[in-house]
This record gives structure tokens, C-alpha cells and sequence, in this order.
């Protein structure tokens, strides 16, 4: 009989450290996999093109395989010891609850920005003295009041997980379906390679890349330029931003700069207006097919309704997505939550990167060697003209060798231009070639941005290339392209659309204005640009140089600081 009931006392002990194992690792990886995963994306939803059940069940999977080994591992603990490593894990739950509920203040999560750590030290110690002291404390309560401390003990963590439970149920249910779903816009790369049977009118768009070079190759290596005799080199050119997203907006949509408009506003006015409606309207009335790839701005929906190869994907059949890898990315942004204030830093948040994970099966190509490799050109089946804008990384970071890769790129689009010639296709197209913004003067201070321009228009030849310093703006290009694809009325278009580059004259002085991006300490700083991880960080204002004259004019007006107008940032368009 004695025997009997030590074996039931036994069986009833390993029952209750086992519940006592169990429920604190539950509520820590409950935490850690499912609950701050899940927040983070339901709470940004509208940030992600995937869906909420594509990751989460790899959360499931970790939450389950480490408390089942945490706890296996725990039981192995003799009864003093296993009882104060409990109550050691019960205070990290508190504090992980404690730190991303109340102590997370004014922390940055998915905008990109880095936390200006060094102003934070004061807090960051508190935080630390709230941890040591709840870790401290529940294993010293252990020892001192172990009989009636140890029920206290298991019903902190249980609350602690049905509370969250509870939580993310509601969320979840507030949410509602949207969260399972697809949701994304973008260009589909899937004809990036075919170009019409009849008009093609195609915009090589070379990130970045710089008359400069073109004056230095045509200089030293003239026999680059061969294969480009029917083009004009336009050697006196201005952009309006220096800046990928600014400039592409402002070229096809003619969006003048307004510098009081937030940067999400500006792109909303510039592709939602008359003008841009009406220069995308009328190649489609004209029975054009646009494609673009690769075209940045804040929000690629912009694009529907005028670039046709900009879709709204709805089936992730259309994407590949490393939901592992995924998973991974979301327990990186938990941790971070989770740790210290003093510890967040070793969180290398700007790593954190969920776009590497995720792409669309018809991806578009952006890098120049990953364009070159997949270049093989085909007939559309339809009778559609095309208007073609390929935007490509040209000489943009991490390119070190600018002059190497221009020629590199020369010599690309001269083996898409023999193909285009293989397939009949070459002689009616105009084809321009150009880049977003020369070289940003970031690390060259003394430039002022002078993006190429070269244009062969349809139906022309020539023994030689021509070379012409009629000053043109990247105001010109809606009225260019119209002129191209011979959809430009003159007496009509001009006060819509302005002049276009045939019709500047090259003796013409013309006055136009440079936006660059820069820092003032008279000037009030913009929170979205206070980031020290990427070349424009601290940026506060607008530089204008307006000039009457050539790109060395623009050159020197930047390198002698010769500033026409200084404007406050709002925030930061891109």
C-alpha cells in the first residue's frame, strides 16, 4: 500500500512539472513565432504583397518545435533547480510583454529609418535596470515563498498566452479577409522582350548615367558610338530632379515641382492629372500597347490603366515566395521588438529585407548583365503599336566603373537594335536613349546631373551620328514622345505639353532650373530623411540653379555653391 501511493505522488508530481514546463514556454514562443510576427504584419498589411497564411505557418511549426524541446529539456531539471529556471523563463516573459508593449517608445519598425541610438541612452539604461530587476525578482520570490509562490508563478504566463491568444483572434477577425489575400500591383516582365510588327517607339532609360561619360568615350574611344550613326547625341541637357523617382514622374507626366506638396501627394497629383491622362490616353487611342519596367515611384498602382503590362496580381501562382525565408524576416523584426532597448542596435534591422523573398514569376529586368543574358527579342501577336520603357540600373551603385559600364551598355542596346533589325523592325521605330538623372553628386559635389539623350527618329538614316547643343529639358520628353510616335499637334500641343526636343533650337538661350537635394542647418530637419544608412540621409532641403546657358555653366553654378533658391523639404518624395 505504501508503495502504491509514492508511485501516485510521483505520477501527480511529473503532471504538475510538466503543466509547470509547459505553460511558460508557451507563452514566451507564443510571443516570439505567432503573436509579434503576426501583429507586425496585420498592423502593416497594406506594406506586404503576400499573403498572412504564406509565412505563418513556419511560425506555427517553430513555436511548436521549441517549446516541445524546451520543455523536454526542462523536465530533465532536478526539482530546486527546474523551479528557479521556470521562474527565470516566467520573468522573460514579462519583460518581452513589459518591453513591446510600454518600453518600445518611438521605436521605427518598417520605415526604413535608423534609430538615432546615441540619443536614446538614458532610456535605454532604465530599460535595462526594468529587466534585471524582474529577472532578479521572480527566481528570488522562487526560493523565498516557494509553496505558495509557485501557483502565482504558473498563472502570470497563462494569462500572459490566453491574453494574447484572445488578441490575436480579434485582430485577425477585424482584419478580416484582406490579409489572405493577394494584393500588389506590378509590371510584368513577360513581354519585356517583344516588340511590335508595325510602330515601335522605345525608351532606353539608363539609370544614372552621365554626358560626362559620353564626352569622355567620344573623346578617347569614338568607336563606341558605331552602330549609333542614325541617332542625334544631345549634349546640352538638363533633368529636373536628381532623383529616380522625381524624374521619372515629372518625364511622363510633365508634374511641375512643388515643394509644398508631401511626396505622396505630388505622385498622386502628377499620375492622376489631366495632363498625364491625356499623354497616356492618346497612344492608346492611337492603338499603342505601353509597356514600362522597372519605372520607380511611390506606388506602382499609379500605373494601371496607363502602362498595360502594370497588373493587379491577385493568385500567388503569379509569384514565388520563400515563405521559409520569410518566416526568418519576421522573427528578425520579433527579436528586435522583443530585446532591450540597449540591445536593439545588435538587431541589424536595416537587413531586414522581405522583398529579397518575394518576386513575380514574370519578373522584369533591371540589372544591365541580367538584361543582356535574356535579350532575345520577339513579333508580338498583335497588331498593336508599342511604346516600349526600359528602365535599367545603367551606372547606378553598385557600379564602380562608370565609363566601362556605359560601354558595356552601348554596346547592349547596339545588339538590341541588330536584332530589331533582323526582325524588319528597326527602320520605322524611333528610339530614344536616356537616363532618369546623370550622376548623382553625392560623391561628385561639383556636378550638376547632365542625363544623356540620343534619338533616332523613325524612317531616318544617317552616314554619321549627329551631334547637336540645342539645351533640352526633361520638360520636353511628354512632347517628344508625342512627336515620335506622331501624335504631336504643334499649335495644339505646345501650351499643353511644351515644345518638343526637335524644336529647340541649338544657338536658343533658354533658362532652366535643377533640383538637387541637400542639407541646411538654417532649415528645420525632415524625420524621414534623418536615416544614417543611404547616401541622402539628413537631407532638409531643395538646391534650385537656374541657368541660361550649357552643362559646364550647370557644372560651375554647382561647384562654386551658386544656389538660385533654397526650399524646405516637406518630406522626402524618393
Amino acid at each position: 500500500m505504501e508503495n502504491t501511493n509514492k508511485v501516485s505522488k510521483e505520477g501527480l508530481f511529473h503532471k504538475k512539472k510538466l503543466i509547470r514546463s509547459a505553460v511558460p514556454f508557451l507563452a514566451l514562443y507564443f510571443m516570439f513565432f505567432i503573436y509579434l510576427p503576426s501583429d507586425s504584419f496585420i498592423n502593416n498589411s497594406i506594406d506586404f504583397h503576400f499573403a498572412y497564411q504564406y509565412f505563418i505557418g513556419y511560425g506555427v511549426l517553430f513555436f511548436l518545435g521549441f517549446t516541445v524541446v524546451s520543455i523536454l529539456v526542462a523536465m530533465l531539471l532536478p526539482g530546486r533547480v527546474h523551479r528557479i529556471f521556470m521562474a527565470l523563463v516566467t520573468g522573460l516573459d514579462i519583460c518581452v510583454y513589459i518591453q513591446y508593449v510600454f518600453l518600445n517608445q518611438n521605436l521605427i519598425l518598417l520605415d526604413g529609418e535608423t534609430v538615432a541610438w546615441e540619443k536614446h541612452k538614458t532610456f535605454a539604461t532604465v530599460t535595462l535596470i526594468v529587466w534585471i530587476a524582474i529577472l532578479f525578482l521572480f527566481p528570488v520570490l522562487q526560493i523565498k515563498f516557494a509553496k505558495g509562490y509557485e501557483k502565482i508563478r504558473v498563472k502570470l504566463p497563462f494569462f500572459l498566452f490566453a491574453m494574447q491568444f484572445v488578441s490575436l483572434i480579434i485582430m485577425i477577425i477585424l482584419a478580416g479577409s484582406e490579409i489572405f489575400k493577394v494584393k500588389a500591383d506590378f509590371m510584368s516582365g513577360q513581354e519585356q522582350f517583344v516588340v511590335s510588327s508595325r510602330k515601335n517607339v522605345i525608351v532606353f532609360m539608363l539609370d544614372a548615367v552621365d554626358n560626362i561619360y559620353f564626352e569622355k568615350i567620344l573623346a578617347e574611344n569614338p568607336e563606341e558610338f558605331q552602330g549609333y550613326e542614325d541617332f542625334t547625341l544631345y549634349n546640352n541637357t538638363c533633368s529636373v530632379f536628381d532623383s529616380t523617382p522625381t524624374s521619372t514622374t515629372q518625364m511622363f507626366t510633365g508634374m511641375d515641382f512643388h515643394v509644398e506638396l508631401p511626396g505622396t501627394e505630388w505622385y498622386e497629383q502628377a499620375w492622376s492629372s489631366d495632363k498625364a491622362n491625356e499623354f497616356f490616353d492618346r497612344f492608346h487611342r492611337a492603338g499603342y500597347t505601353i509597356n514600362g519596367y522597372s519605372i520607380e515611384t511611390d506606388s506602382q498602382s499609379h500605373y494601371i490603366g496607363k502602362f498595360d503590362n502594370c497588373q493587379e496580381y491577385t493568385s500567388m501562382d503569379d509569384m514565388n515566395v520563400d515563405a521559409l525565408a520569410m518566416s526568418y524576416e519576421f522573427n528578425k523584426l520579433a527579436l528586435y521588438r522583443a530585446l532591450p532597448f540597449l540591445f536593439k542596435k545588435y538587431v541589424a534591422m536595416e537587413n531586414v529585407n522581405f522583398n529579397a523573398h518575394f518576386s513575380l514569376k514574370n519578373k522584369v529586368c533591371y540589372d544591365n548583365q541580367d538584361f543582356a543574358k535574356q535579350m532575345k527579342l520577339s513579333l508580338s501577336e498583335s497588331d498593336n503599336n508599342y511604346l516600349i520603357v526600359q528602365h535599367l540600373n545603367g551606372t547606378h551603385f553598385p557600379c564602380s566603373d562608370q565609363i566601362g559600364e556605359t560601354k558595356y551598355l552601348l554596346e547592349m542596346i547596339r545588339g538590341y537594335m541588330e536584332q530589331m533589325k533582323e526582325l524588319g523592325v528597326y527602320d520605322e521605330a524611333c528610339i530614344i536613349i536616356t537616363s532618369d538623372h546623370g550622376e548623382h553628386n553625392d560623391s561628385h559635389p561639383e556636378f550638376g546631373a547632365t542625363p544623356i539623350m540620343m534619338i533616332k527618329r523613325g524612317n531616318s538614316s544617317s552616314e554619321e551620328m549627329t551631334i547637336s547643343s540645342a539645351p533640352v529639358y526633361h520638360k520636353d520628353f511628354q512632347a517628344t514622345l508625342l512627336e515620335c510616335a506622331g501624335l504631336y499637334d504643334k499649335a495644339a500641343d505646345e501650351s499643353v505639353f511644351g515644345r518638343s526636343m526637335f524644336d529647340i533650337a541649338e544657338d536658343e538661350l533658354r533658362e532652366r532650373t535643377w533640383y538637387d537635394r541637400g542639407k541646411d542647418s538654417d532649415f528645420e530637419k525632415v524625420q524621414s530623411l534623418s536615416s544614417t544608412s543611404w547616401a541622402w540621409s539628413g537631407c532638409n532641403v531643395y538646391f534650385s540653379y537656374t541657368y541660361t546657358g550649357d552643362a559646364r555653366d550647370l557644372r560651375k553654378m554647382v561647384a562654386e555653391r551658386n544656389i538660385t533658391k533654397i526650399y524646405q523639404m516637406t518630406d522626402n518624395k524618393g
